[in-house]
């Protein structure tokens, strides 16, 4: 199933409690309060998580310098890379991120990474159940004003 952004926040409003929107962009207090949550959101699910969906490798291309005193290799990462989950398919390594660059010590790096994924539609269930829960979180008491749900929702998205 393709899911939509208007299908994820209306899920989130009613865990809240609250009534459908038709659009993200609709001029009433739910859309906007959904919408100025909705990418913080996705980005903090997706980097809390490791979703099919969002997986992908890549081999690195290595800089001709590196930049980091600390590191021996520089290396440019794909513009969707949101988290670097495991570099020449092992979580041992030593690396670090900063910005669009990672560095390690390696002459060759390999990565499965987490991608930025944007667009709903790519969405898994299991994500979408996750993400509407978040964002159910952060809405609920700007919303209802009942702290008793807000602390609900907080709780069973960090089961």
């Amino acid at each position: 199933m393709a899911f939509t952004d208007t299908e994820v926040a209306n899920i989130a409003l009613g865990l809240v409690g609250n009534d459908r929107i038709g659009a993200l962009t609709d001029q009433t207090n739910p859309a906007r309060t959904v919408s100025t949550f909705y990418n913080f959101a996705r980005s903090q699910v997706l980097l809390h998580g490791v979703w099919n969906f969002a997986t992908a490798n890549a081999t690195l291309s290595k800089l001709p310098t590196c930049s980091n005193p600390e590191f021996e290799s520089e290396f440019q990462l794909p513009a969707d890379c949101a988290k670097v989950q495991k570099i020449n398919n092992s979580s041992a390594y030593k690396f670090r991120v900063e910005g669009d660059r990672l560095f390690c010590d390696l002459s060759e790096a390999s990565i499965k990474y987490t991608r930025d994924i944007t667009n709903a539609g790519y969405f898994s269930p299991e994500f979408v159940e996750a993400f509407a829960t978040k964002l159910a979180a952060l809405i609920c008491f700007r919303l209802t004003q009942n702290q008793a749900r807000t602390n609900a929702l907080i709780n069973e998205y960090e089961q």
